[in-house]
């Protein structure tokens, strides 16, 4: 646990400090700008610097929406503009409307500017920008994702439109927006130079973003082919759907392909693949957190995450701009339940829980102040920075931080997994080979058994051999034994013969009996009839004369199978069932039938 919250606070703290801290420094040291003369009818010009500090400001401008979208360059002059306030961002319309902005720009200097209009947004169907020429408007430039790339003022990610002002002139511009995605346009007003390297900085870190999510897709299908499918498919799937989500959002399909696509059918795509991730998400951490023996906890859980991404997910799919919300405040909300299951697996002492909490931490965060600069910008202020300008980009910048951090961690987190499932493939093996030189040894110990056995059968063979006529003389203590041991096979049946029946048939006394086998045997007469009826029970176990265990303890002079089965058990250490079915198995191997038998014969004699 203080591992998580260690983690939690260093990812808040890069957080404040990248995110946070500049955008709250920017909003307490700008003012509003002056938009207005004292009288708010005049608007003032955006005058253009060529001081250090001056390259890039936020654009100062007056706004009229056209909520259909109909009013040409022509009759838009006739419009009345917003001049009551001054504005630093501007809400958007509907994909179907435009937004015009109004401008004045002022160059004071003795020579020419070629400055540029841009966006801390990037999705735009189309920008247009017309100068003021007398009561006419002129085409300046064009830009955006459904205007030809070939006709685009500037072939670069993202919309943006230059303009060239003489040397002591102000000028009044007109610019056209359609098409936009994001809620809410930060214009700014920047320099060639400055536009220029902010351009290339920026594309180069999603061209990097994006090479990195390649790769982590392609490392999760090499490194991972060894494991089970579910273990990286649906963390492949997740990468495929943001590298298709960022590919998508960052104009690239448009700018290699040179497809012209209006926002309404990428806005969708954009829905889909973000929807898709979010399930992919939900269901590899399942897979993660949840192991194969206990695939029903949570359950419940999952399927109401799985279920609501779904729905979320068909909702922006058909309208975006009105119902993606659910799906975004979802992206968050999701990895927050996922979170609570992972430290609680963590707690369990699951080895990967540990990295998939960070990946969801790292997640959250980003996502969360992705979605928060989204819906609220941060302030713009005057600069020459590139590293102030790409963090007026921030929602992207944290968009992406949260998912190189989230597919680090969940990368380890699957190396985590791989390395204990391959621990465990190990000791399985050293428990197998263990095994194998166990069932080796048995097999070892059982062959010198029927070697020993079998020479000791011929010995036995070759001294009957030598004496023909059985004069072979036992001493008397074994005579005995052998007639009562006799006696009571003669008596087999007889679940009443005791120790008085045996002692009338030797002919001595109880007394004596007893006497004479404790002696010679160790035994009480009755431990000794026990004895005899149990090796004789054994035999028919051994030689499978009966079906059931009851013949057999009733053919051995037992009239109850559970006092039968008890005093087996004791006497062999056994059950009469775990006899018959050693038996068994030793019928179906490899010993041959005439060994087996006489060992237990001879086994039984004794």
């Amino acid at each position: 646990m203080q591992k998580i919250y260690l983690i939690l606070v260093q990812f808040s703290v890069m957080l404040f400090l990248l995110v946070i801290v500049p955008a709250q420094s920017a909003a307490a040291n700008n003012g509003q700008p002056a938009c207005f003369d004292a009288s708010g009818t005049k608007l003032l010009a955006n005058t253009l610097s060529d001081s250090k500090q001056g390259h890039m400001k936020p654009l100062i401008a007056a706004y009229f929406i056209d909520s259909m979208g109909t009013i040409t360059a022509d009759a838009i002059t006739d419009e009345q503009f917003q001049t009551n306030i001054c504005k630093g961002s501007f809400n958007t319309p509907a994909p179907k409307g435009a937004l015009w902005l109004r401008f004045k720009v002022a160059n004071p200097h003795a020579s020419d500017m070629d400055w540029v209009i841009a966006f801390t947004q990037i999705v735009f169907d189309e920008v247009a920008l017309y100068e003021q020429r007398e009561a006419n408007l002129v085409n300046v430039a064009r830009n955006g994702r459904s205007v030809p790339l070939k006709e685009r003022a500037i072939n670069a990610v993202g919309a943006a439109v230059p303009f060239n002002i003489g040397a002591g002139e102000e000028r009044i511009f007109y610019l056209r927006l359609t098409g936009t995605y994001e809620p809410i346009i930060k214009p700014l007003i920047v320099s060639q130079n400055l536009f220029t390297d902010w351009t290339v900085k920026f594309e180069t870190a999603l061209i990097v973003f994006l090479g990195f999510i390649a790769a982590m897709a392609m490392f999760s299908l090499v490194l991972f082919r060894q494991v089970e499918a579910r273990f990286y498919r649906y963390y492949t799937l997740y990468l495929g759907c943001i590298f298709a989500y960022a590919f998508l959002y960052d104009g690239w399909l448009s700018w290699i392909t040179e497809a012209v696509l209006p926002v309404t059918v990428v806005a969708p795509l954009m829905g889909l693949a973000s929807g898709t991730s979010v399930l992919a998400n939900i269901l590899y951490c399942r897979v993660l957190l949840i192991q194969s023996s206990d695939r029903n906890e949570y359950r419940t859980v999952f399927i109401g995450l799985s279920g609501v991404a779904l729905l979320t997910t068909i909702l922006a799919v058909i309208d975006p701009w009105a119902l993606s919300l659910p799906l975004y405040l979802f992206y968050v909300v999701s990895p927050m339940v996922l979170l609570v299951i992972a430290i609680k697996k963590i707690r369990k002492g699951l080895p990967q829980a540990l990295p998939v909490a960070a990946s969801l931490v790292a997640l959250i965060l980003g996502l969360v102040v992705s979605i928060y600069l989204l819906v609220f910008p941060a302030v713009t202020v005057e600069t020459s920075s590139t590293v102030q300008l790409m963090l007026l980009r921030s929602n992207t910048l944290g968009f992406n931080f949260a998912i190189v951090g989230e597919a680090i961690f969940i990368m380890i987190s699957l190396s985590t997994l791989v390395k204990a499932m391959q621990a465990k493939g190990q000791a399985a093996t050293v428990e197998a080979e263990i095994l194998h030189q166990k069932m080796v040894d048995t097999q070892n110990q059982r062959a010198e058994f029927q070697k020993t056995s079998g020479e000791r059968i011929k010995a036995l063979e070759s001294i009957l051999a030598d004496d023909p006529n059985n004069n072979l003389q036992a001493s008397v203590e074994q005579q005995l034994l052998q007639r009562a041991t006799k006696i009571i096979h003669d008596h087999m049946g007889d679940d009443s013969f005791g120790v008085k029946e045996l002692a009338t048939s030797l002919g001595t006394s109880e007394k004596t009996l007893g006497r004479r086998l404790k002696a010679s045997h160790g035994l009480t007469p009755v431990a000794f009839i026990r004895s005899v009826r149990l090796e004789f029970a054994r035999n028919l176990i051994l030689l499978r004369q009966f079906r059931t265990i009851t013949e057999i303890a009733h053919a051995a002079g037992f009239s109850s199978v559970s006092h039968f089965t008890k005093l087996y058990r004791q006497h062999f250490g056994k059950t009469p069932k775990e006899s018959a079915a050693a038996m068994q198995n030793l019928a179906n191997s490899d010993i041959p039938p005439s060994s087996s038998t006489a060992s237990l014969s001879g086994s039984s004699s004794s």
